[in-house]
């Protein structure tokens, strides 16, 4: 009796390959690779066991940037290439009676080039559902809706969602071959390259955005050499696909390692053969004929790529800005441009010099930023900004060397001085400490001019007033520099707001005269007890109310300050949680001022310059 037998091999592509390092030139950043030029040798072995009428063997081959490609196979063979429904390009060798062991490989010279890419077109939609259905490994759940949610179809959130991706998971070697899907990815939090782009793929595809999964071959610093790897595609409305890796956080911008093998729905790349007859065939691949078990994790292979060329080119430029001098315990700022021919993601990073026992002479706020730089001209940058809190106890006059750099190559070091002292300037950021998610607010700075006013997640805003609606949960930090001083702020967007609150406050009053402050509270959840707290000058004064569901009320404060300049009140109201606002009053002495007849002209015309500059 004779009897068909298929087997079917997943292929994983988390085993090193031999021998494909970078040696020629040292130490190479692989990000920078913009043009490479490799051999990839696929080969193995089918030990035949009895009578076998037919053998045909279906592998995966490099994608794109072929020159060259030869297929040898002993025996009675013929080969041929064919496409799947994805339309993957893929070699079927054919064998008529195959017998004892018969050998097959596959030679495949790739010229590969960096992806760029500019944004001339949007995100797209697609007539195939298979790049926006959920599969056994791209599970898309309630907690990932939730993190990928806003569903914004732009660029933007497509690299917002590659970054949340790069810092949320763990890189973890030790899961190489366990393929978990994505609501486990999600859940534990780790993995390597198959577990990013898995959860990725499930935030992409919940969030309506075409995405394809791609398994190929690129270049890890860690291992030395080019390893199986994986990352995704999202669709462009001009059919074209736009290329991000989680793992090694780029998107828009691919370096040239990446040579890609399959685009499929998910990460089931499967290598098929199949033989008809009696007898049966033992299946061994890679240059050290490794057997394949039939399993993921247990078919352990090697392809041999060697590298024949590769060249190098500056991904991005910086254009920096920065606080040539600043007092001792002042602090200084840092301003990046970046600038590039292509959209891409950028992991920033500063260092400061250290003292004699090696410890740092400056606090630096956020000193790892990611930015996606993706405007249509390209001669525009995106701005990245630093600021530095002088904290060395010295006394001596010295220059602190500043390294700016990124993970694409580039790299500027600049010079800050320390010396002196002088007074910190009184600035401060006013406005709610806890909004709603799209709730509409404003933040103000305390100053009109010569300032820098910058949030991480937000940018630069060139204005004292910055009217805000932010559409996803988390802490938003904010910094206001002005004259060598340093004010910051956080504010949390939560998805479920207890209260709302604001301050009702004269813009100016007196010293020592009574003034009535006003606190307004809606209460927006279910009936409670709160306290409703006022701070002002270091006083707390407390009150206590009850508030129904939408209730809101109104608490009165009579008090007075007790010296003159810009000053802020800060109010809160205390449930299960805690919503706070702020705002800022300009407080006068008359007995001080009356000592110069020239004050009221001055304060004229300064009040005149503070509403022209309001304006703008």
């Amino acid at each position: 009796m004779r009897k068909l037998i298929v087997a079917v091999i997943i292929v994983s592509f988390l085993i090193p390959l031999a021998q494909a390092r970078i040696q020629a030139q040292g130490e190479v950043n692989p990000k920078t690779v913009s043009e490479i030029t490799v051999n990839i040798i696929q080969q193995g072995s089918l030990e035949i066991t009895g009578a076998v009428e037919r053998a045909n063997l279906t592998l995966f081959i490099p994608q794109e940037g072929v020159t060259f490609q030869g297929i040898d196979a002993d025996g009675d063979s013929a080969h041929e290439y064919i496409y799947d429904q994805y339309g993957n390009k893929k070699v079927l060798i054919k064998w008529n009676k195959p017998s004892g062991t018969v050998n097959y490989r596959i030679t495949t010279t790739v010229k590969n080039t960096a992806k760029k890419f500019m944004p001339t077109i949007s995100v797209g939609t697609n007539p195939d559902p298979s790049f926006l259905q959920p599969t056994k490994s791209i599970v898309i759940n309630d907690e990932i809706r939730k993190f990928a949610f806003p569903y914004d179809k732009s660029w933007q959130r497509v690299a917002d969602m590659t970054t949340d991706v790069y810092k949320l998971l763990e890189y973890d070697i030790s899961m190489v071959g366990q393929r978990k899907s994505s609501d486990w990815v999600f859940e534990n939090k780790r993995g390597v390259c198959v577990e990013h782009a898995n959860l990725l793929t499930a935030m992409l595809r919940a969030a309506g955005m075409p995405t394809r999964y791609v398994t190929g071959y690129a270049y890890s610093v860690v291992d030395d050499r080019l390893i199986g790897h994986t990352w995704v595609e999202v669709l462009g409305s001009d059919g074209s696909w736009v290329s991000f890796d989680p793992t090694w956080l780029e998107g828009g911008y691919l370096d040239a390692t990446h040579i890609k093998t399959a685009s499929l729905p998910d990460d089931a790349q499967e290598d098929v053969l199949t033989y008809f007859g009696t007898g049966t065939v033992k299946w061994k691949r890679g240059a050290l004929n490794s057997e394949y078990a039939g399993s993921a994790t247990g078919d352990l292979y090697s392809d041999t790529i060697n590298i024949i060329d590769f060249k190098q080119t500056d991904v991005t430029t910086f254009n920096i800005q920065n606080s040539d001098v600043v007092p001792f315990d002042g602090a200084a700022y840092v301003k990046a441009a970046v600038f590039s021919d292509s959209c891409l993601i950028s992991n920033v990073k500063v260092s400061a010099c250290v003292d004699a026992s090696k410890n740092p002479v400056f606090r630096i706020s956020d000193p790892e930023q990611i930015i996606f730089s993706c405007k249509e001209d390209s001669s525009r940058s995106s701005e990245v900004v630093w600021f530095l809190q002088e904290s060395s106890k010295q006394n001596q006059p010295y220059n602190c060397p500043i390294t700016i750099y990124d993970q694409l190559g580039s790299e500027r070091t600049v010079q800050i001085g320390v010396e002196g002292h002088e007074q910190q300037k009184n600035i401060f950021i006013s406005g709610p400490d806890i909004v709603g998610v799209n709730e509409r607010f404003t933040i103000r700075s305390s100053e009109n001019s010569n300032f820098i006013f910058y949030s991480p997640a937000l940018g630069t805003h060139d204005f004292p007033e910055w009217d805000l609606a932010i559409n996803k949960p988390g802490n938003y930090n904010f910094s206001l520099w002005a004259g060598n001083t340093l004010a910051t702020k956080t504010i949390s967007v939560v998805e479920k707001k207890e209260f709302e609150i604001s301050i009702d406050a004269p813009k100016n009053a007196t010293v020592n005269a009574p003034m009535i402050i006003s606190v307004n509270v809606k209460n927006l959840l279910d009936a409670k007890s709160l306290t409703v707290k006022l701070d002002f000058e270091g006083q707390t004064y407390e009150k206590f109310i009850s508030l129904g569901q939408n209730e809101q009320k109104a608490v009165f404060y009579n008090i007075t300050a007790s010296a003159s300049g810009q000053k802020q009140i800060a109010a809160s109201a205390i449930g299960n949680s805690i919503a706070t606002t702020s705002r800022i009053i300009q407080i006068y002495d008359p007995a001080a001022e009356s000592k110069n007849p020239f004050q009221f002209i001055i304060d004229f015309f300064s009040a005149i310059a503070n509403f022209f500059g309001s304006l703008f």
